[in-house]
């Protein structure tokens, strides 16, 4: 079996095509080259599988906007170009199934296929379905999704409940990070593209952090704020000793992952999906400031999933500052074990079989067309 996978969030496609190799398959990812339009940093997802030899399909497009701006007509004046890259790339490589994890990029690779009627498969990994993927549910055969929350979102017949695909890494230490013995360890991240809100409060606090804790910070590679080379120069400027208590870094990779969440007493974050529940799998505890212009307030209600397991907390962005941060991160340091006791119980929250879900679902689809 052909399969393109696309989307949207990576974590979960990652898996996701890892397992469908595992059994045989013929995969294909079609996404992001670089990570920020107009940037020539290349993409985690690129980077990843240049390393792992997946087959990878760029793809260039718009986006279809909820709300009007400046960008709004340019962007959306992209997605028939998009469309026209995506066909290319199906007549290609001629797969028989499509399976998208949604978002933009996910949009017109799922029109295209379906002109030329292969199957298309969605998974929706939110609990409130954006626009793309409502778009694609209208075409897709199956609408894979990860909260009974977002079943009304679709159309009743096509919808089956598989839970989030989660890395396999998160649970393995395959490669080790030099961390100093001795102190807290504090893992903070802004996901692969980083966060320039919580770069700039690190920033701001850093002398005081490193005084009491080992920090793994991983930043991101935007060209616009330059986030990375700036904190380096911070980072340059501490003492030898404190200067081995701060790990900077631009993206942490799979294959570092589980010894990250694993070493972290404490880990910092944005509140998407895929990272939420991959710290409810391994019960990390956590300290997440949801992005305040997500769509419908996702984040947030993302967030408020761990504080309703019991494993963290939570500060809309709006009502922080450095003093808040600093003050938030020692007081729940010092009282680690009160989020600790529920790390087992985190794990209710977590469909732990997703990944083989969805591949018995395109493996069915498959054999259906197929006859």
């Amino acid at each position: 079996m052909r399969i393109i996978v696309s989307g949207g969030h990576f974590s979960p496609a990652h898996s996701l095509i890892r397992e469908l190799k595992k059994r045989g398959h013929e995969v294909a990812l079609a996404g992001r080259k670089y990570t920020f339009e107009g940037d020539n940093v290349e993409s985690l997802e690129y980077q990843i599988a240049k390393k792992e030899n997946i087959l990878f399909f760029e793809i260039k497009t718009g986006r279809i906007q909820r709300k009007f701006s400046r960008h709004t007509i340019s962007s959306f004046l992209k997605v028939p170009l998009g469309l026209l890259n995506s066909i290319s790339v199906i007549s290609k490589f001629k797969p028989d199934i499509v399976i998208t994890f949604g978002g933009y990029i996910g949009f017109v690779v799922s029109y295209a296929p379906f002109l030329k009627k292969i199957p298309v498969i969605l998974h929706e990994q939110t609990q409130r379905a954006g626009l793309s993927a409502k778009l694609i549910s209208v075409i897709a055969k199956k609408v894979c999704i990860s909260f009974e929350s977002s079943r009304s979102y679709f159309p009743s017949k096509k919808v089956v409940f598989t839970g989030v695909p989660i890395r396999e890494e998160i649970y393995t230490i395959k490669t080790s990070i030099n961390v100093e013995l001795g102190y807290p360890v504090i893992y903070i991240t802004g996901g692969s593209s980083g966060s320039h809100f919580i770069n700039s409060l690190v920033f701001k606090v850093l002398d005081a952090l490193v005084a009491k804790f080992v920090i793994i910070h991983q930043t991101g590679d935007s060209q616009k704020y330059d986030d990375f080379n700036i904190l380096n120069k911070k980072r340059e400027s501490l003492n030898q000793e404190a200067k081995k208590r701060y790990i900077l870094r631009k993206f942490i990779y799979p294959d570092e992952i589980g010894y990250v969440l694993n070493t972290a007493d404490l880990v910092v974050a944005r509140s998407g999906i895929n990272t939420v529940v991959e710290l409810l799998s391994c019960g990390a505890t956590s300290f997440l400031i949801p992005l305040s212009h997500g769509q419908q307030g996702e984040q947030l209600q993302n967030a408020k999933l761990i504080n309703e397991a019991g494993i963290g907390e939570y500060m809309e962005e709006r009502y922080i500052t450095p003093n808040k941060f600093i003050e938030k991160i020692k007081e729940m340091a010092k009282n680690i074990k009160k989020y600790e006791k529920y790390k087992k119980e985190a794990r209710r929250y977590v469909v732990l079989d997703a990944t083989q879900r969805i591949v018995r679902m395109a493996e069915e689809a498959y054999d259906e067309k197929t006859g």
